[in-house]
């Protein structure tokens, strides 16, 4: 009985109130209003998050620093140059898209995207480093070819020619992170590990000179302390091989400065080549130290009773002026430590001093590393 009651309940209920079809009391101009209202905020907010991104974009593409003079490059190197800079262009540009989509800086893909931007602009930074290097080294090397300033010594004098653009041409190429290198043979070169040119080396040269010039000068033969302190002078001046290099080939021939031939540098066995040098070196010291005592003991003692050979200047330019006459040219006796020895590569009188210490005869030198010559008796003092 309560059921039925119920029902019959509902039932007036429905049949009062009904379906109510709230649609219906719209009109349609109003719902197509409503509807372009949403669209409408709907592409306003899209447009912009859009604007947002695009914002970031362009903010993060600014912090590109993809700045590189291509001038003073030739047309290969000009190539290589803007196909690298435009696949990293592109690289950068997909990473900044990405990471702008990205909210959460702290997120593991935010890192990865701003890790490869900050990739990209530290190669691009490379690059342009290592081509203005790579562009002031061509005009240095140029003008040290101009100027004789580079060392026979050198072992990838034409690889360097080649890289420079003076020799056999190489293919210039951009590897990862901006570094350059150059096609050689079958091998790329990379430019940072190529070891460029050295230039002869007339700071030991000179170094060299200058301490045979004191060691003439100073009128004493070299004893143990001495020659002990010469040594570690020439362990320091020779520390560099590229010394060693540049002295034992061909760079100070015109000077007199040469080594015993078959010593010549051996990168696989540097110690034992300086030593040679060292050797070599000492040696001369010592001659040339015996040399500045002997013609100081000399003009000390002009005249020796115990030598019949002593002559005087104008004795001696007698003796040369006969020979130069008669044309029988040879050996004139000056003193027991001094000689004057016709030289036809010369022209002249080479003087010949002997050593204390040796006995030996060796050729006078000037302080510029020439042999004293007397072209004419009157030069004779």
């Amino acid at each position: 009985m309560a059921d039925k009651e119920l029902l019959r309940t509902y039932g007036d209920l429905a049949a009062t109130k009904g379906f109510v079809d709230y649609g219906s009391s719209i009109s349609p101009g109003r719902a197509l209003e409503v509807a372009a209202r949403k669209a409408s905020n709907a592409a306003a907010e899209r447009e912009s998050k859009n604007a947002a991104i695009k914002s970031g974009i362009n903010a993060n593409m600014a912090k590109m620093d993809d700045n590189v003079d291509l001038t003073a490059y030739t047309s290969e190197e000009q190539k290589g140059i803007r196909n690298f800079i435009t696949a990293e262009r592109s690289r950068y540009a997909f990473a900044a898209n990405e990471i702008s989509k990205i909210s959460d800086t702290t997120s593991p893909e935010y890192r990865h995207y701003a890790d490869i931007m900050n990739e990209v602009n530290n190669g691009f930074k490379n690059l342009k480093t290592q081509l203005d290097g790579y562009k002031s080294d061509k005009v240095e090397f140029v003008k040290g070819v101009e100027s004789d300033l580079w060392s026979a010594g050198n072992e990838n004098f034409d690889t360097a020619a080649s890289i420079y653009g003076v020799n056999e041409p190489t293919t210039f190429v951009i590897g990862d992170g901006g570094n350059i290198g150059f096609g050689v043979g079958d091998e790329v070169v990379a430019y940072s590990d190529f070891d460029k040119p050295f230039a002869k080396d007339f700071k030991t040269v000179n170094k060299i000179l200058d301490k045979t010039n004191t060691l003439f000068s100073n009128h004493r033969e070299l004893n143990v302390h001495s020659e002990r302190a010469l040594r570690a002078e020439l362990t320091t001046m020779l520390n560099n091989p590229k010394a060693l290099q540049s002295l034992l080939s061909s760079d100070f021939d015109d000077i007199g400065i040469s080594f015993p031939e078959g010593l010549v540098y051996d990168p696989a066995n540097i110690d034992a080549i300086r030593s040679q040098v060292m050797d070599t070196l000492m040696a001369s010291y010592k001659d040339v130290a015996a040399q500045g005592k002997a013609e100081y003991d000399a003009s000390r003692n002009p005249a020796n009773p115990s030598n019949a050979t002593d002559k005087n200047a104008a004795a001696i330019q007698g003796m040369m002026q006969a020979q130069i006459d008669s044309g029988d040219f040879g050996l004139i006796n000056v003193s027991s430590n001094v000689q004057l020895k016709w030289s036809p590569a010369n022209q002249g009188y080479v003087k010949m001093v002997r050593s204390s210490a040796s006995g030996s005869w060796k050729a006078q030198q000037n302080s510029d590393g020439n042999r004293v010559v007397y072209l004419t008796p009157s030069h004779y003092k």
